[in-house]
């Protein structure tokens, strides 16, 4: 009994439950933050929301007190969302989220359906770093958004079930051209879905992490990192894109311990 007490509380210090009836603020589109994009602009704007592989991607609007924020995720189970630890718990602060709302089908600000999310949870020891700064915060930044229903599910009709997928092997992932999508504000207008690609960089590749030569803008946090098969309609997953800056782009590698503990998550 002493373990599954330990267990226990160990899982209730890394997750928050939400009030999904709270109220929230609106999102605030200007004065964001959200505006600028990192190193020159070769993303495009997807032009069909409701086309493979974009309709299990999530737009999720981040309520803490008066402040608002962005973020992306993906739909990896018929109500669970897998997106970045930052987005549900905030490392300046020492504490979890709000609210957030989830989104599927969103273009120019108008989704085909909507949810409030319930319970977020992050990868254990996410909560315990020392703050935004520290060093090991790549290495965890990947959780979980739980919703009450199905609603985004039923919109969206699929998910991407990264429990069935092996990771990536070095030597595959250094051969993929990836692509990487969320919902960024463009210029402080409504929410566009935007996706660009491009190759891994060696010299970033650890067992946790690795780096791209992508374009980002702030709201693509949490999105999925993946390549895709046109012909098959699949979705190979490579990881949460976690960070982006002018020189360099960084995703949480979906590796054998994330699989792991996706697992134990969200496995019968």
């Amino acid at each position: 009994m002493t373990g599954l007490v330990a267990n226990w509380q160990a899982r209730k210090r890394n997750a928050a439950d939400l009030n999904p009836a709270a109220p929230v603020q609106k999102l605030r589109t200007t004065g964001s933050g959200y505006e600028s994009v990192h190193g020159k602009d070769d993303r495009f704007a997807v032009k069909d929301v409701t086309a493979a592989p974009w309709r299990p991607l999530v737009c999720l609007q981040l309520h803490t007190g008066s402040q608002t924020g962005v973020g992306t995720g993906l739909l990896i189970a018929p109500d669970v969302i897998l997106t970045a630890a930052h987005n549900l718990f905030l490392l300046s602060s020492g504490r979890f989220i709000d609210g957030v709302t989830a989104q599927v089908g969103l273009k120019n600000g108008a989704p085909a359906a909507e949810l409030r999310v319930s319970r977020v949870e992050v990868c254990p020891g996410y909560n315990n770093l020392s703050g935004p700064d520290d060093p090991r915060r790549f290495m965890l930044d990947f959780g979980l958004a739980r919703l009450p229903g199905n609603a985004l599910h039923k919109w969206a009709g699929t998910v991407v079930d990264v429990l069935a997928q092996p990771p990536l092997s070095d030597t595959e992932l250094l051969k993929s051209w990836l692509n990487v999508a969320g919902y960024p504000l463009e210029g402080g207008g409504p929410l566009v879905l935007k996706s660009c690609d491009g190759p891994v960089k060696p010299e970033t590749l650890s067992a946790a992490n690795f780096g791209y030569e992508m374009d980002s803008l702030p709201g693509q946090s949490g999105g999925p990192v993946f390549r895709y098969h046109p012909e098959s309609k699949a979705v190979i997953f490579a990881g949460v894109h976690v960070a982006g800056d002018s020189d360099k782009n960084i995703a949480r590698r979906y590796d054998a311990s994330m699989r792991q503990q996706l697992r134990a998550w969200i496995a019968p």
